[in-house]
């Protein structure tokens, strides 16, 4: 059993040579799960069975994600929260990974209007990009939300991440002794 989580992937020759390795097809041994945002790579990769479509998270989901993330429970000011959370929320687009990023970044927020200003951010009314998604949009406004509010140390950092090819196995702690020996951590 093989487990491909979140696959990406649209170019058609890429599938196929993914299946090929994976010998895919009638008779074959291996059984695959494939979790991904498009139905479509789905049912390219998965000729012979039926997608499965899971529903999209309703906001009260994402709301209750972010309260998590946020330790809303014990914050002092929930009253005066709550509301601007619960609008946050629907802007995840059912998607948890959107609400986990955000009730990630909401955690340092201690003020409402600090929470207003993720609610009221320009990127949510960013265009999608060629090809994207809406779904897709709405988990990467979130992301560049949580970029956006990163301390610019934090944010070398994560640019520094960069270098490395797509697929490449970073050993955490050779990664930051890398930061240490540049300059971005001490």
């Amino acid at each position: 059993l093989l487990l491909l989580d979140d696959v990406w992937e649209k170019n058609p020759n890429t599938l196929k040579n993914l299946k090929a390795m994976l010998r895919l097809g009638v008779g074959s041994m291996v059984r695959v799960i494939v979790t991904t945002r498009d139905e479509a790579i789905a049912r390219e990769i998965c000729h012979s069975v039926e997608p499965y479509k899971l529903e999209i998270l309703t906001n009260e989901m994402c709301w209750t994600i972010i309260k998590e993330k946020t330790g809303f429970k014990d914050r002092v000011n929930k009253k005066q929260l709550k509301h601007i959370g619960r609008e946050i929320a629907t802007k995840c687009g059912g998607v948890a990974l959107a609400a986990q990023s955000l009730g990630y970044m909401l955690n340092n927020m201690k003020h409402s209007d600090e929470w207003e200003s993720v609610r009221d951010s320009y990127i949510w009314n960013l265009s999608t990009s060629e090809g994207s998604s809406s779904g897709n949009h709405e988990v990467l406004a979130s992301l560049l939300l949580s970029y956006s509010h990163m301390p610019d140390w934090l944010k070398l950092c994560f640019s520094y991440c960069a270098v490395f090819p797509k697929g490449h196995l970073i050993v955490k702690y050779d990664l930051i002794h890398q930061w240490i020996a540049i300059g971005f951590l001490e």
